[in-house]
């Protein structure tokens, strides 16, 4: 009896409503909102696009902080297409290994913001080619004492951007793992969901690619030491917003 007597109330609208994450600014009587990425603010409501108020002196920070850190030997030139053929990824990492005179071993991530890797297959052949690379200098270092050594024993694994099952472009998360034969798709960077899969910042390694160095957000060690990559027509914003991928730049990384 119940079911017929709601079978007979139920009727069908001949109009369907939508909405999104935009929407959300008209359904309220008033907004604020913040950003790290205020240039594409053409995207935006044109009720925030018409008042912004930018937070003054923070992307001046960034540059007061790299520029106190500066040194010449903390830069290496690359030249990535040696007489016409490009270098390999092993040969890109043994090039920076072999100019930096310290820091190796506190090396946590490559921060790619130059867009110079595009000479290399995909992310995949990135991060693999790097774990290739610490595997063969944790071989080579396995009888220097823990001073000695550039390379840190304790890492297992590189983490990186992959295109996943019905994905155009590659914006999920994976782990390059030593012993294995193919990258393990994680659940996302969350601390949990990084454990789940045996990985804490002591034990990896992460590669931002170049679409990755915004936004993205994976904890590394308080001391971790990341290379970051540019050229002459890197933009600013550029630079700093990959800068930043380091959550802890201005105190400790």
């Amino acid at each position: 009896m119940q079911f017929e007597h709601v079978a007979s109330l139920v009727t069908y609208a001949s109009e369907r409503l939508t909405s999104n994450g935009l929407d959300l600014v008209d359904l309220c009587a008033t907004t604020r909102a913040m950003s790290g990425t205020p240039w594409n603010a053409k995207g935006y409501r044109q009720s925030l696009a018409k008042n912004i108020q930018a937070d003054l002196g923070t992307e001046g920070c960034i540059l007061d902080k790299l520029s106190e850190r500066a040194s010449p030997d903390k830069i290496v030139v690359v030249d990535f297409q040696e007489e016409s053929t490009p270098i390999s990824v092993m040969e890109f990492f043994e090039n920076i290994w072999g100019s930096l005179r310290q820091g190796h071993r506190n090396i946590r991530g490559i921060i790619e913001t130059g867009g110079l890797f595009k000479i290399f297959k995909n992310n995949e052949a990135v991060a693999k080619g790097w774990l290739e690379f610490i595997e063969k200098k944790q071989g080579e270092e396995a009888s220097l004492s823990d001073q000695q050594k550039t390379v840190d024993p304790a890492i297992e694994g590189v983490l990186f951007f992959h295109q996943g099952l019905g994905e155009n472009q590659p914006n999920t998360l994976y782990a390059w793992k030593k012993g294995s034969t193919e990258p393990e798709h994680l659940a996302g960077s969350s601390i949990e969901s990084l454990e789940a899969h045996g990985l804490s910042p002591e034990n990896y390694v992460v590669y931002y690619d170049e679409r990755h160095t915004t936004g993205t957000d994976i904890r590394q060690l308080p001391n971790a030491v990341n290379l970051i990559t540019f050229d002459e027509k890197t933009k600013m914003r550029t630079l700093t917003q990959g800068v930043m991928r380091l959550r802890q730049f201005r105190s400790e990384q």
